[in-house]
C-alpha cells in the first residue's frame, strides 16, 4: 500500500474509532423528540452497582414429602420465579437456588436491581398459580393446566365496562379436551376458572356448545396490571413446592457503593491506560503507538458489548474481569513485539522479521488467552451470582483482547509502515552489536 492510501485510511479509521468512542461516553441528550442514549449509560448494572433489593424464601420442608427429586423441584421452581421476573421486564434480576443437605434447610434467594416496587414483585414470585377450568354442577375439570401453552392480557371488548382479561391458549388435546366437556351445554352457561382453588372468573357462554377453540377468556380483572400479572402466573407455571408465610430475610441495598466504585474505577481505567500508552510508545516506538489504538479499539468494543448483549451484567468483580482482559491485551502485543524484535535482532530484515515474529508468537498468544477462556466458560457454567458476572465479563473482555491484539494491532501496523518507510529505529529495533 502506498504512502498516501495509508494515510487516507488510517486517518478515516482513527476518525470512526474517536467519533464512536466520543458518542459511546457521552451523557443522554435530546436531539429533537429523539432522546439519545449513550452505550455507557445503557450497560446493565448488577445489584452491587445500580442498588435494588434481595430477598430469601424458605422453602416448607411439608411440601418436599411426596416430591421424588428435591434437588431437581428447587431448580424447576427457581427457573420459574427467574421467567416471571422476565416476564415483568426484570431481566436482570437473579434467581438462585440454595440447597444444605447437611441442615435440610432449602431456601431460594432473589437478587433484582434498580427495583422501584419490591412488594409487588415479591406478592407476584411468592404466589403459586395452578390454574383449573371447571363445568358443570360437579365441577368437572376440563382439561390438564399443562395443556395450556400461554396467556396474554387483553381487553375485555365484550365487557363494555372497559375491563381486562387474560386470554388462554391450548395445544391440541387441550382444545380437544374444550370441545368435549362444552358438547352439551348452552348459551348462558359458565365455565369457572380457579387460581389454586380460589375461583377467580366465570364467562358465560354465548351460544351453544360445543366450543371449538384453542382459546379462551378469564374475564373480570379490573387494571391491565392485574391482567398481566395473572398472564405471567398461568404463563410461568405453578411452583411443585410451597414457601413459608414469611421471608427469611428481604434487604434494600443501596448504590452508595456501587456509584463511588464506578468514579473510582473510571479514573483507574483512565490513568492505567495512560500509563500503558505512554510505557507501549516508549518501548516499542511505532509498535507501541498500532497496540495503543487497538486498545482504543478493545475499549470501545467492550463497551458495546456490555450495553447491548442482553445477558451481559456488569458487577464489581466483573469489573475485574475487564481489568483482566487489558492486561491479556497489552500481554500478547508485548509477547508479539518481544518476538519481532528477537527476529530482527538475528540478522533478518525488517519486513521477514515482523511476519515471523508475529508468526510464531502466535501459538503462545492463542494458549494463553484459551485457557483462560477456559477457565472463565467452566466458571460461567458452574457459578451464580457475582462469581457468574465475573466470568461472564471476563469470557468477553479475553475474546476481544484477542481481537484487539491479532487483528486491530496487525491492521494498525500494517498501516503505520509506508508511512514511516519502515525505518528500525522508529520501531525500536536494534541488531545484535558483534565485537
Amino acid at each position: 500500500m502506498s504512502k498516501k492510501k495509508s494515510i487516507i485510511c488510517l486517518s478515516i479509521l482513527v476518525f470512526v474509532m474517536l467519533f464512536v468512542a466520543v458518542f459511546s461516553v457521552m451523557p443522554t441528550f435530546q436531539v429533537g423528540l429523539y432522546d439519545y442514549k449513550s452505550p455507557l449509560s445503557s450497560i446493565k448494572l448488577g445489584l452491587d452497582l445500580k442498588g435494588g433489593v434481595y430477598v430469601t424464601f424458605e422453602v416448607d420442608q411439608e411440601s418436599l414429602e411426596n416430591v421424588e427429586n428435591v434437588d431437581d423441584a428447587i431448580a424447576n421452581t427457581a427457573k420459574i420465579m427467574q421467567d416471571r421476573l422476565a416476564a415483568k421486564g426484570y431481566t436482570e434480576a437473579t434467581v438462585t437456588a440454595i440447597n444444605n443437605s447437611t441442615s435440610g434447610i432449602n431456601n431460594i434467594r432473589v437478587e433484582i436491581p434498580d427495583v422501584s416496587d419490591p412488594d409487588e414483585v415479591f406478592d407476584i414470585l411468592a404466589k403459586p398459580a395452578k390454574l383449573r377450568m371447571l363445568v358443570g354442577k360437579t365441577r368437572e375439570e376440563i382439561t390438564k393446566s399443562t395443556n395450556i401453552i400461554s396467556a396474554t392480557a387483553v381487553i375485555d371488548t365484550s365487557s363494555g365496562a372497559g375491563e381486562y382479561a387474560v386470554q388462554i391458549r391450548m395445544n391440541n388435546e387441550g382444545k380437544n379436551d374444550l370441545m368435549n366437556a362444552t358438547r352439551g351445554m348452552s348459551s348462558g352457561d359458565e365455565i369457572i376458572f380457579t387460581l389454586d382453588g380460589k375461583e377467580i372468573s366465570k364467562p358465560t357462554l354465548k351460544e351453544n356448545g360445543p366450543l371449538i377453540t384453542d382459546t379462551s377468556i378469564i374475564t373480570g380483572m379490573k387494571t391491565w396490571e392485574d391482567a398481566e400479572a395473572l398472564a405471567v402466573q398461568i404463563s410461568s407455571g405453578a411452583y411443585e413446592i410451597s414457601f413459608k408465610d414469611n421471608e427469611i430475610e428481604r434487604r434494600v441495598i443501596s448504590a452508595t457503593l456501587g456509584e463511588e466504585a464506578i468514579q473510582t474505577v473510571l479514573i483507574a481505567g483512565i490513568v492505567s491506560l495512560v500509563v500503558i500508552v505512554v510505557f507501549l510508545i516508549l518501548i516499542y516506538g511505532i509498535y507501541g503507538v498500532a497496540a495503543s489504538l487497538a486498545l482504543l479499539g478493545y475499549t470501545i468494543l467492550m463497551i458495546l458489548a456490555l450495553a447491548y448483549i442482553p445477558f451481559v451484567q456488569l458487577t464489581l468483580p466483573g469489573i475485574a474481569g475487564i481489568i483482566l482482559g487489558i492486561g491479556m491485551a497489552v500481554d500478547a502485543n508485548i509477547i508479539m513485539f518481544e518476538r519481532i524484535k528477537d527476529e530482527y535482532k538475528s540478522g533478518k530484515s525488517f519486513r521477514s522479521a515482523y511476519e515471523d515474529g508475529f508468526r510464531r508468537s502466535l501459538s503462545a498468544i492463542l494458549d494463553s488467552n484459551i485457557t483462560t477462556l477456559i477457565g472463565g466458560i467452566t466458571l460461567w457454567v458452574l457459578a451464580t451470582g457475582s462469581v457468574q458476572g465475573f466470568a461472564i465479563t471476563l469470557v468477553f473482555s479475553v475474546i476481544i483482547s484477542l481481537f484487539s491484539a491479532l487483528v486491530m494491532t496487525r491492521l494498525f501496523t500494517n498501516l503505520l509502515m509506508p508511512i514511516t518507510k519502515e525505518k528500525p529505529n522508529l520501531y525500536k529495533l536494534k541488531r545484535l552489536e558483534v565485537e
